[in-house]
């Protein structure tokens, strides 16, 4: 289990027509051991043929209160290897939104190490990967943030 986190102001700097699709929010789950799973609200479509559609100031999940079993992994597969290369869900673009996800890049580096280190090549996270990231906005140092989680 963990605890909620919202909700959360929408950022000043965000264009007024802005929004998110009612598909939100994504949840992205990941335990060494156990195969990467995203949830994600029920698609939905219709609010696409609303121009003027801004959506729900709060999201809520439809995952909430409800059990999500993760599947254990066997063996070191290439698919479970493909899985940890490109996870989806997980915050993009150039600016500081790795800093929310501590513990969930933290065990991505640590697994892909322990892949590499066991001679199975792989394209997982690094923590080099998120240094370039930083260094291209104004975040805080990677050490500082993840360091506690790399131990």
């Amino acid at each position: 289990m963990f605890p909620g986190w919202g909700p959360k102001a929408v950022p000043s700097d965000t264009p007024s027509r802005a929004f998110m699709s009612p598909n939100n929010p994504t949840i992205a789950l990941f335990k060494p051991g156990y195969l990467y799973e995203i949830r994600n609200n029920p698609l939905q479509t219709a609010y696409l043929d609303d121009r003027y559609y801004v959506g729900d100031p709060v999201r809520h999940s439809s995952w909430n209160g409800k059990v999500i079993r993760l599947k254990r992994k066997s063996g070191d597969t290439g698919s479970y290897v493909a899985r940890l290369q490109y996870p989806g869900g997980l915050p993009g673009g150039t600016n500081c939104n790795w800093e929310r996800i501590p513990r969930m890049l933290s065990a991505l580096i640590r697994e892909g190490e322990r892949l590499r280190a066991v001679h199975i090549a792989n394209r997982i996270v690094t923590l080099r990967d998120i240094e370039e990231k930083a260094s291209r906005g104004n975040c805080r140092p990677v050490k500082e943030v993840l360091g506690p989680f790399l131990k």
